[in-house]
């Protein structure tokens, strides 16, 4: 019987002590809960050296997790280096931030590689499977080289840089004809499914046969848009516990003004959060009558901060609050209660029903689920 196998960059592992409450994570999850099938990917974990690199099969349920840890070495340019230092500020039109190493993207595609040959030895020929973003631009390509006649879905979480951006990147062209490898290319807006088609038929010469069909090399691709959603009765049921918000938070948080915003984020440039806490610094100076009766609950969970660019983001970030608590700040009120820590997602439902608003400003995002 056919099987479900999904590929991504981490795992989430039941019962595991680094919990993983993005949105991709859980979108998958449900999807697998349901259906049941194989998880594959990233365990969170590094090792010093390549033979410490070993596949574990966990399985609970109607889920199979395999994972394996990366070496510092592979961590370090697959993932803090081209797909985060290069593909990610591309990906948000932050061309500016693109810091291409030949070795990063050599180190990328070798990652790429250790996950197509798992898949080749793990995949019935009739098994279907589905690779999650931009960590695996290739594996489809090497899929295909072991001999894989499988069909392969990719699915794009994150926005689709443009050609001129593209055109920055010294391995572009590669990249987008092993793309073209896979059967089907999800995106996450029909933007981005029209971007995606101009720039495989610019820089490939692919031939576009209809809205959606893509014709390279005698493989036919599916580039669709397929907008992710969230799962509303897992949501309704984890909101509907009432558990108190300061028992699974992670220090004493003061929440007594008259209306609460709530805002959830990575500290990731695309999120726009300096701009996001410069307009509720002007707020509160320009209209000082909400001075005590609002507070901003911000749920920020610090990440990639060995790529310099998340570095400068985490201290300026860090320096802002500070400075609006210090400016701000009367008795027995703080304008910002700030919490540098990932939460469980049943937990954040709880902080989502309790709040009054939620404050999204991500200046460029795919479907951004904490909105949904």
């Amino acid at each position: 019987m056919s099987k479900l196998i999904i590929l991504s960059n981490r795992v989430s592992i039941p019962n595991g002590q680094k919990t993983t409450a993005g949105g991709l994570a859980v979108a998958i999850q449900d999807a697998l809960d349901d259906i049941g099938g194989v998880w594959l990917g990233w365990n969170g974990e590094r090792v010093h050296k390549q033979d410490e690199v070993h596949f574990n099969i966990l399985r609970k349920d109607k889920v199979e997790y395999v994972t394996c840890p990366l070496t510092n070495s592979q961590y370090s340019d697959y993932y803090a280096g081209f797909a985060n230092n290069s593909l990610w500020p591309a990906m948000h039109y932050r061309s500016d931030l693109i810091e291409f190493k030949t070795s990063e993207y050599e180190g990328y595609q070798k990652v790429n590689y250790l996950f197509a040959q798992k898949l080749a030895k793990i995949a019935d020929p009739d098994d279907t499977i589905w690779v999650h973003d931009y960590h695996f631009l290739s594996v489809a390509k090497y899929c295909r080289e072991l001999g894989m006649q499988n069909k392969i879905g990719f699915f794009l979480h994150i926005p689709f840089a443009p050609l001129f951006i593209w055109q920055k990147i010294p391995c572009a062209q590669q990249l987008i004809e092993d793309l073209c490898q896979y059967d089907v290319v999800g995106l996450q807006t029909d933007k981005d499914q029209k971007v995606c088609m101009q720039v495989c038929t610019s820089l490939l010469k692919a031939q576009k046969i209809q809205q959606t069909l893509l014709s390279y090399h005698q493989r036919l691709t599916i580039i669709k848009c397929y907008p992710i959603g969230v799962n509303p009765t897992a949501i309704q049921k984890a909101a509907q516990q009432f558990i108190d918000v300061q028992d699974f938070l992670t220090r004493p948080v003061e929440l007594n003004a008259a209306k609460t915003i709530i805002g959830v984020d990575r500290i990731d440039y695309s999120k726009g959060l300096l701009e996001r806490f410069l307009s509720y610094a002007e707020f509160l100076e320009k209209y000082p009558e909400y001075q005590q009766h609002i507070q901003h609950l911000q749920i920020a969970c610090p990440c990639r901060l060995e790529v310099p660019a998340y570095q400068r983001l985490f201290e300026r970030f860090k320096i802002k609050i500070e400075m609006i608590n210090q400016e701000f700040t009367q008795e027995d009120w703080q304008p910002v209660e700030c919490i540098y820590d990932a939460m469980k997602h049943h937990h954040l439902m709880q902080i989502y029903r309790q709040a009054d608003v939620c404050w999204i400003s991500s200046i460029r995002d795919g479907m951004n689920l904490v909105a949904k």
